[in-house]
């Protein structure tokens, strides 16, 4: 039961994605803005300066976000469906590129968006950074289990 709902899970979060490239220029970029005014109002109240924010940093960030939550649900799915992702590696990364390329493209259909390589890049990197840090979590987890069963104690 847990692998139909980390597929739908996964699949629905590609959807936002997709439906996220599909938004014209404007839409796109009042949602940035929105984000930004949030992100520019907090940084004013802890004293920092709100010009360090820029949409153009916003939407790149979101970007990256997005690809990392997409890369986390993927390992996570893959985990569920096959028991782990290591023998499975190329699948996962093939997923992970196949899905921001996909996404550029679509955005050649939207009222006044362009397709980026570079944001191939980036979202592949969002992509990626969460696919390492899961596989780091996941060792961390099995050693620590490994060491409490053996009755060893964490020494600092």
């Amino acid at each position: 039961m847990k692998k139909y709902i980390m597929l739908s899970v996964t699949v629905l979060w590609v959807i936002f994605i997709y439906c996220n490239s599909l938004l014209n220029t404007d839409t796109s970029s009042s949602h940035s803005g929105f984000v930004l005014n949030l992100i520019q109002n907090a940084a004013g109240f802890i004293g920092v300066s709100p010009k360090l924010f820029t949409e153009h940093l916003i939407r790149k960030t979101a970007h990256f976000c997005e690809y990392a939550l997409y890369g986390f649900l993927l390992c996570v799915t893959v985990r569920a469906w096959y028991g782990g992702f290591k023998s499975r590696i190329f699948m996962v990364l093939f997923l992970g590129l196949i899905v921001p390329v996909s996404d550029e493209f679509l955005q050649l259909f939207a009222d006044g968006r362009v397709g980026a390589v570079q944001d191939v890049v980036l979202d592949f990197s969002g992509f990626v950074a969460a696919a390492i840090l899961y596989a780091v979590l996941k060792r961390l987890a099995r050693f620590h289990k490994n060491k409490r069963n053996r009755g060893v104690k964490w020494q600092f």
